[in-house]
């Protein structure tokens, strides 16, 4: 639950406890979802500008490198996320009326240094792969994300983090069995989400903005994994059976209902809302993929429909049956 959601249900609530009333609730609702929108909207804003300024200066460096003596190339390389850095943290922290702004650019920053890194490359004709750029780029992306703690920086380095190890399991030989990755990016995120969520009670409020975001993050890479293994059956963890497949199936489903489930427990409605693009896009693709096996398809609706319906039957009887007993005592 956000910050925001918990102060509204907290004014919800001293308004039913008569500490309030319900016009000093809807004033006080009312500017806390003003500022936070306008607050938004001017994030997002400086966030683009400084996005463009980062590509212009790209783009004007590039158009006359071959110009540029190899000392000017190699100040300008280096000095690129350190401005950007070290500028942002200079209005974010040292004239904080401009903090909208230095955020953008502290993000900017550590973009840059993806954009550095490749040009390091380049000048001095190192033999890197793209795998290991993206290594370096994460490692160094960790730095000013525990340092200013912004949760787009979390992102950032979340993806970075998944999009290393996919080029990494690609280029191995090894990992070239799609069944393998499909196991792989099953697991490592279920490993992040399982971690996080043991640790979220040892670390403070600024540090959990941060696990998160590697959770929700986590949680879209292992949906896509499993939606994509459901496709194809060369992907399937369990082999190429019926049984396979059934459980490839009910594995993704299962996952889907449940995170709803606990979204919806924890007013985590973004996260709830992408349990229904999931579970659109399964039905769509199913309906095309299975469209000559009309009866194999519609037995297969037909027993997960009544499973959910006995699931939901199951639940409110169960939830008068405790009320019951609790009256009763």
């Amino acid at each position: 639950m956000s910050g925001n959601k918990k102060i509204i249900n907290y004014i919800n609530s001293w308004e039913n406890k008569k500490i309030i009333s319900q016009e000093q609730k809807n004033l006080m609702i009312k500017d806390i979802k003003n500022e936070s929108s306008t607050s938004n909207f001017f994030k997002i804003i400086a966030l683009i500008g400084a996005l463009f300024i980062g590509l212009g200066i790209i783009l004007v460096i590039s158009s006359n490198w071959e110009y540029l003596p190899k000392l000017i190339k190699l100040i300008l390389i280096l000095s690129m996320p350190i401005l950007g850095i070290g500028g942002g943290y200079f209005l974010s922290y040292v004239k904080e009326e401009y903090n909208k702004i230095g955020d953008a650019f502290i993000f900017l920053g550590t973009l840059l240094i993806g954009a550095s890194l490749a040009l390091l490359g380049q000048l001095y004709n190192l033999d890197g792969s793209a795998t290991r750029l993206l290594l370096i780029w994460c490692i160094l992306s960790i730095f000013p994300l525990f340092l200013f703690k912004f949760r787009i920086l979390a992102y950032l380095s979340a993806s970075l983090f998944y999009t290393t190890l996919f080029c990494f399991f690609v280029e191995d030989i090894w990992f070239s069995d799609g069944r393998v990755i499909s196991l792989i990016f099953t697991a490592i995120p279920a490993v992040v989400i399982t971690l996080s969520y043991v640790f979220r009670k040892f670390i403070s409020s600024s540090d959990l903005q941060i696990f998160k975001v590697f959770e929700i993050v986590s949680i879209k890479v292992l949906l896509l994994t499993l939606f994509i293994s459901t496709l194809e059956n060369d992907l399937y963890l369990l082999g190429n059976s019926w049984i396979s497949e059934f459980f490839q199936n009910m594995l993704f489903l299962g996952i889907v209902f449940f995170i709803m489930w606990f979204s919806n427990k924890n007013y985590h409605n973004i996260l709830r809302n992408s349990t229904f693009f999931w579970l659109g896009a399964y039905m769509i693709t199913k309906y095309f993929s299975w469209l000559w096996e009309y009866m194999q398809v519609g037995i297969f609706f037909l027993l997960f429909g009544i499973f959910l319906i006995l699931l939901v039957f199951g639940y409110i009887k169960g939830t008068k049956y405790l009320e019951k007993m609790k009256n009763e005592k």
